[in-house]
């Protein structure tokens, strides 16, 4: 995840500018090498210098982790949690007169959703960099191998932000 910043001031300023590094982020990273970056303190990162018109872009480093919650676990991915989709059908249960809404229950198609647990194979992350809302989208997704603990099949899933999904399934059990 990048961010470019640009100043442009009258008169050359000699200010400190604190970067926050997020608690869901690793690390964050000067992409030009232009700042020197203090080490990091209490979740920030401080530049000291004398700042005139200039450019420079950030970079946050965010791995895929498996984050254990008890005898649970989810996937997050900088400041998205991914779940997996359920297929469902919807049934209407109110139409309102503003086209478009309406309330609705979900019911699963299938049952499989409720036996998976991660497997010890990597995730994969598969997005693109310049995506600004990946969450309305089916552009960014974590992918890898889930295991079925009923049948101990190896099942392909694709996991994505949980903010795109209507049924899901965010932590599944420790094996």
């Amino acid at each position: 995840m990048r961010y470019a910043f640009e100043y442009k001031l009258i008169n050359p300023i000699a200010f400190d500018l604190y970067l926050r590094k997020p608690n869901w982020s690793d690390e964050v990273l000067d992409k030009e090498g232009t700042l020197e970056l203090s080490a990091e303190r209490e979740g920030f990162y401080k530049v000291s210098k004398e700042w005139s018109n200039e450019t420079f872009t950030i970079e946050f480093k965010n791995p895929i982790k498996k984050i254990e919650t008890g005898n649970e676990q989810y996937v997050q991915r900088g400041a998205l949690v991914y779940a997996y989709p359920i297929s469902h059908r919807q049934q209407t249960i109110k139409e309102y007169r503003l086209k478009g809404f309406k309330d609705y229950y979900c019911f699963p198609t299938d049952d499989q959703f409720s036996r998976l647990s991660f497997s010890d194979q990597n995730l994969i992350f598969n997005g693109l960099a310049k995506d600004v809302f990946p969450w309305y989208n089916d552009l960014t997704s974590i992918e890898g191998i889930m295991v079925d603990r009923v049948t101990n099949e190896e099942v392909p899933a694709k996991l994505i932000p949980m903010g795109s999904t209507i049924l899901r399934r965010v932590s599944f059990p420790v094996n």
